[in-house]
């Protein structure tokens, strides 16, 4: 929390010796500390000195080359700005394009093709070409999309999504019964989920497993947003970059977001992974869009005292009926 704070008042810092003290941070090798500076450094209007604006650029075209899913996406976004067209800035985001792969880096990914698009010119548009040319998938529909906007490819029906490789383990979820208890064990007490099977039941057997195995053993809360969400399950990087390797489908249920629900974090259709959310309250502009999988049926005094960075500390699967 200290270094949120001092994040904040290094973005209304004297422009020299703030940026200095950022770029020390952000080349660290604590990659969750360098990308929460290279978001204050992002924040901080280029200045319209030259020389000054260049050394901006390098310190974001670097952040990319670190191949970081959380610094790619920041620098991403903030290279978009014409400020640093005439640095190649359209060159340094298709090299970063080309370094990724989808599923696992489809967020910075997305990034990289919406900065594309607003920077335009002869090489985003080889870079946005290449990329419309993946397998069908999120990447390749973005790109594509993009040169429509661009006008450099006619309008054309979407591609079919792709064959996801994990399917329906359905003697597993028999095994389980109708109605499984998740168990989320924190440090602020016992939140209890039921497991709506038959309704999502490629993502309650994701969970489950990836319980089962530990995964989710002290697991931070992530993303805590009052009113709104508590957001956990990144076991890979701890800070909502992070996923377990893999994607399954969306399974949009007709269960509603309102309180202790529970759904799916996602980058778009077909690209959940490990990360889920529990409904402080109500948002209806979630129903349909986002995989809801289970309710609450314990603990909404618990998810009501979660702060961000508290600990999942394990996760209990209690088969039901």
């Amino acid at each position: 929390q200290a270094f949120r704070y001092g994040l904040a008042a290094l973005k209304r810092g004297v422009l020299p010796a703030a940026d200095r003290l950022l770029e020390e941070t952000l080349s660290g090798a604590d990659v969750r500390l360098a990308a929460a500076a290279l978001e204050a450094f992002a924040e901080r209007n280029p200045t319209a000195d030259a020389a000054q604006a260049q050394r901006r650029f390098g310190v974001l075209a670097g952040a990319l080359r670190r191949d970081d899913m959380a610094l790619t996406t920041t620098a991403a976004t903030a290279l978009a700005d014409s400020a640093f067209a005439r640095y190649g800035a359209a060159d340094s985001l298709a090299l970063a394009l080309g370094r990724l792969r989808e599923p696992q880096d489809v967020e910075p990914m997305q990034a990289l093709v919406a900065a594309l698009e607003r920077v335009g010119g002869p090489a985003a548009l080889a870079a946005l070409a290449q990329a419309a040319r993946l397998p069908p998938g999120p990447i390749a529909s973005a790109a594509a999309e993009a040169l429509v906007r661009l006008g450099a490819l006619p309008a054309a029906p979407p591609p079919r999504p792709p064959a996801l490789d994990r399917s329906v383990d359905w003697a597993y979820l028999a095994a389980r019964g109708a109605r499984p208890t998740l168990r989320f064990h924190t440090e602020k007490g016992v939140i209890a989920l039921a497991c709506h099977v038959e309704a999502a039941p490629l993502t309650c057997q994701t969970l489950m497993q990836l319980a089962e195995a530990g995964r989710y053993d002290n697991v931070p809360f992530h993303r805590v947003v009052p009113g709104f969400v508590a957001q956990g399950g990144d076991f890979e990087r701890g800070d909502g970059y992070g996923g377990p390797g893999f994607a399954i489908r969306s399974e949009f249920t007709r269960l509603r977001f309102v309180r202790g629900a529970a759904g799916m974090a996602s980058a778009g259709k077909d690209t959940e992974g490990s990360q889920f959310f529990f409904m402080h309250a109500a948002h209806p502009h979630l129903d349909g869009r986002y995989t809801a999988f289970g309710m609450l049926t314990e603990g909404l005094d618990v998810l009501d005292r979660l702060y961000q960075d508290d600990l999942l500390e394990r996760v209990e699967v209690i088969p039901g009926r």
